[in-house]
């Protein structure tokens, strides 16, 4: 959180950043030296502009936050499914954790588990390769089960959201 302060004389001006990770001096000046000249700006050409509509950020940290974060392409064997690599991941590291929601903690393999025994039931109930199979439910762990679960059995899920009208 960002705190700014002034002194009950309105002559001095303070400033406290708390951070939740390191984060640089630099960064936290450019940041409030963006914010303090758009302010200026907004109360000398637009004093009726929202502040919410300000261009704070400082165009080196744009560039950083919204293209420098997101390069995260990747090669993928080509012939692999999704669920595939998934099991490649339980084999490599079946006690990692590869699900957080909420307060509760998933691993690889109780997750593989869980979805390999829908997997089974949908194949009981006869899904087959390439099969549409509904999903409908909350974002949860029950929800990556089932996706997995659907990719297992052959399907081909269509997600449904519970918030529309049946």
């Amino acid at each position: 959180p960002l705190t700014l302060s002034v002194d009950d004389f309105g002559q001095e001006l303070g400033l406290t950043a708390d951070a939740v990770e390191p984060i640089s001096a630099d960064r936290i000046c450019g940041y409030m030296q963006r914010a303090l000249e758009q302010l200026v700006d907004a109360l000398e050409q637009a004093p009726d502009r929202p502040v919410r509509e300000l261009d704070i950020l400082p165009a080196e940290e744009r560039s950083y936050l919204l293209e420098e974060l997101n390069r995260t392409e990747a090669d993928y064997p080509l012939d692999l499914c999704v669920h595939e690599l998934f099991e490649a991941q339980v084999r490599r590291a079946p006690d990692a954790v590869a699900l957080v929601f909420e307060e509760q903690s998933i691993s690889y393999g109780a997750l593989n588990a869980d979805a390999n025994r829908l997997a089974h039931h949908l194949i009981e109930l006869g899904v087959r390769p390439d099969q549409p199979v509904a999903i409908c439910v909350e974002r949860s762990p029950a929800m990556v089960v089932g996706l997995l679960a659907i990719l297992k059995a052959g399907g081909a899920y269509v997600p449904l959201d519970p918030a529309y009208p049946s």
